[in-house]
């Protein structure tokens, strides 16, 4: 079956709420939607590029401090035509500018993010983060199943 959403959740486990993207891709990948892949990298590399080449849909899951603690905000992702990619780091915009100026097509993208309290060594997640999870696997579900009816089936 070809893939056709793919899932990029984020983060480093070993430092409390900043593991939560890879938490939820992991989530996601249990899920076994047909056509829905699902991914936890350290961080964004340059290699996503190719992969996201080949689906419709991306999400970009990470934890943020730019929100407050257990927040979820999913904002749409845009290529930038000019944006650099250093080094072996990348952005969600700069991954998907990298996709379509080396394989003509980036998917349409959103970055998922969950305002976190903790980073301290460990793998556990603060309160609000533990209960920011659910929110955030309902709204990748969502836009999911907007796509088309991969999601529903699965419940």
């Amino acid at each position: 079956m070809v893939m056709r959403a793919l899932v990029i959740g984020y983060g480093n486990r070993l430092r409390g709420d900043d593991g939560v993207g890879t938490t939820i891709a992991e989530i996601v990948e249990t899920w076994q939607f047909p056509g829905v892949g699902a991914i936890a990298p350290h961080q964004l590399t340059p290699e996503l590029a190719d992969s996201l080449s080949q689906v419709d849909m991306a999400f970009f899951v990470d934890a943020s401090w730019d929100l407050p603690a257990g927040e979820v905000s999913v904002t749409p992702v845009y290529s930038m035509e000019h944006e650099l990619i250093v080094s072996h780091y990348a952005t969600p915009s700069g991954l998907l500018s990298l996709a379509r100026s080396l394989y003509g097509c980036a998917p349409d993208a959103w970055w998922v993010q969950i305002g976190i309290k903790d980073t301290a060594l460990g793998e556990r997640f603060s309160t609000p983060v533990e209960r920011a999870i659910p929110v955030a696997l309902e709204k990748v579900r969502s836009h999911l199943e907007r796509m088309s009816p991969i999601a529903t089936s699965q419940r």
